[in-house]
């Protein structure tokens, strides 16, 4: 079963109609987000803003730029020159599900710096297609009606348009989000909290399958599983950040003047 809660706020809410405690202050801040880490995120973006490689430039039409467009300045048009910008590439939307969850080695400022990698990642593709964001913990769950094993994966939107920094922050940084409310949820349905049947032992085929069930293209997803030790994001953060520029950036780097 994948239960998709529209926003992070949607999901603070079925927590609560489950006797979670609503005038928590992990409840309160899955509704507010947290912007105490927005300070932090911004400053950590900014030192690796300039290592991350986004390549995909386009000229798009400007009052100001580099060149005039003549015939479109004779005819008085308004924006008659082009500068060179990113362009984001509306027809191929990324999906990014990011799973929440963390080995017993991983904690505080390490998490912490692993979901702010993240937050840079998005704001980094955002530049060059449009982006979906969710958060996402899978877990056991009772058998289907055919008799295979099943399982419970806790998903939910966190706002990219208008990119909800706060919330993001929030939900992708501080694992006691994750272990209060997504447990919970998962705990109110199967009963108990551990990995799906079959997940530790290829957690790619697992990804794939439910990329393949949510009905989305392989392609333009990217999955990042929950924080293990040996984590990329975490080992070798710009790295694993340019790697995954690349990988949704058009093949086709040229600029193209109409």
């Amino acid at each position: 079963m994948i239960k998709h809660y529209g926003s992070i706020a949607e999901m603070c809410d079925a927590y609560i109609a489950i006797g979670g405690r609503a005038n928590s202050d992990i409840v309160r801040k899955g509704y507010t987000g947290d912007t105490s880490l927005v300070p932090l995120a911004e400053a950590m973006i900014a030192e690796i803003e300039h290592q991350i490689e986004t390549p995909r430039m386009g000229w798009e039409r400007a009052p100001a730029g580099a060149f005039a467009i003549v015939p479109e300045v004779l005819a008085g048009l308004p924006t008659p020159m082009r500068r060179r910008t990113h362009v984001p590439n509306e027809n191929a939307p990324i999906t990014i599900i990011v799973g929440t969850a963390s080995s017993a080695g991983l904690r505080g400022e390490t998490f912490q710096r692993r979901g702010i990698t993240i937050v840079a990642l998005v704001m980094a593709l955002a530049r060059i297609r449009p982006i979906s964001l969710h958060i996402m913990d899978p877990s056991y769950g009772l058998p289907e009606a055919d008799g295979s094993p099943g399982e419970t994966v806790i998903m939910a939107r966190v706002n990219t348009t208008p990119f909800d920094l706060a919330t993001a922050c929030y939900v992708l940084t501080e694992i006691i989000f994750t272990t209060t409310v997504a447990y919970g949820l998962e705990n109110h349905v199967t009963g108990r909290v551990t990995w799906p049947t079959g997940y530790m032992e290829n957690q790619s085929k697992y990804y794939d399958g439910l990329v393949d069930r949510m009905g989305l293209k392989r392609e333009d997803t990217l999955i990042i599983r929950d924080a293990y030790l040996g984590d990329p994001i975490i080992a070798r953060p710009v790295e694993w950040l340019n790697d995954q520029v690349r990988r949704f950036t058009s093949n086709n780097e040229e600029a193209l003047a109409p």
